[in-house]
């Protein structure tokens, strides 16, 4: 197994830089949906330079950073506007982990040592209640503004938060694991693969012993087996059959229609990015570029180079003739 490689991508922070038309190519064969994947810089703030994606939501939505009188700056984006997010209070670092189709953020904040989870949304950033001593961290939002994370910090046993949108300022522990994801019916997946339903129940996904799910999104559970090789695997949310295996590492998004975006190593041993579409391959992604996210409307989000500073962008596919 390359666990370093993988733990090294997924701690490694986005560079940020050129609009190119970017055509799939892989030492493997692409299929014949085959795409060109075409770069769409997206706007930043006056006197801003450089920046990333690093959520992406229903409805138009994006979230990340941009760079601005050497100054890390949070800033939304709605249908490609973009705004500049106030400062965290208190000096706060904040690390964004969702975005709602209403525009509400949920992530980690950090401040003298102490971090716990927020909310924000119309410019005001809210801690999110949690057991007092222990660190949590928001890791989801739904539609209805319910909020899934987990608690504890590796010392202490890691434990699934649910804050409920209809009891504001309460929250609850609802299983072992970390949360990666909350869907509208309010089922949360967590990592070691089990699936929690609001009525209590809940049903583990189908062996391979040592799971680590990655993405939950558009009701599509990507992870890994670690006992199967580098491959992700994709299960059924509704009954926790697997649906497929994809060669890759690190899942970085995933939507509703298949189109899945991860980390491989292909023929060469190279650990590249490639593009599926229900475990098709389309093809290699740009070197000189990071994906983060992968919208509802079939867009990838990220920023790319390859000179610095880093440029935020979305990028939509054309069909190859």
């Amino acid at each position: 197994m390359r666990k370093a490689v993988l733990s090294a991508v997924l701690g490694a922070s986005l560079a940020f830089a050129v609009t190119t038309a970017l055509p799939a190519t892989s030492a493997a064969t692409p299929s014949a949906a085959s795409c060109t994947w075409v770069a769409s810089d997206l706007p930043v703030p006056a006197g801003a330079s450089g920046g990333s994606v690093a959520v992406a939501g229903p409805n138009g939505y994006l979230a990340g950073v941009v760079w601005k009188e050497n100054k890390r700056v949070n800033v939304l984006w709605h249908h490609r506007e973009v705004a500049e997010m106030p400062p965290p209070p208190n000096g706060a670092v904040v690390q964004f982990s969702a975005i709602s189709g209403r525009g509400e953020i949920v992530g980690y904040q950090s401040s003298a040592g102490a971090g716990t989870g927020f909310r924000y949304h119309d410019g005001v950033y809210e801690t999110l209640p949690s057991p007092p001593g222990v660190r949590a961290t928001a890791t989801a939002i739904n539609e209805s503004g319910d909020i899934v994370g987990y608690v504890g910090d590796g010392r202490v046993p890691y434990q699934v938060i649910l804050w409920p949108a209809n009891a504001p300022g309460s929250y609850r522990i609802i299983a072992d694991g970390r949360a990666v994801g909350i869907d509208d019916a309010g089922r949360v997946v967590t990592e070691p693969g089990l699936v929690w339903s609001p009525d209590g129940s809940s049903r583990k996904l189908a062996g391979y012993g040592d799971l680590v799910i990655q993405r939950y999104q558009g009701e599509r559970i990507v992870g890994l087996s670690w006992a199967h090789g580098e491959q992700l695997i994709e299960w059924d949310v509704n009954t926790g059959a697997v649906l497929g295996k994809t060669p890759g590492t690190t899942a970085m998004g995933i939507n509703a229609n298949g189109l899945l975006a991860a980390w491989y190593f292909n023929d060469g041993g190279s650990h590249t990015l490639g593009i599926w579409r229900n475990r098709a391959f389309l093809g290699d992604f740009a070197p000189a570029s990071r994906i983060s996210a992968v919208t509802d409307d079939d867009q990838l989000a990220g920023s790319h180079g390859p000179a610095s500073p880093w440029v935020p962008a979305t990028w939509s596919c054309v069909s190859a003739p």
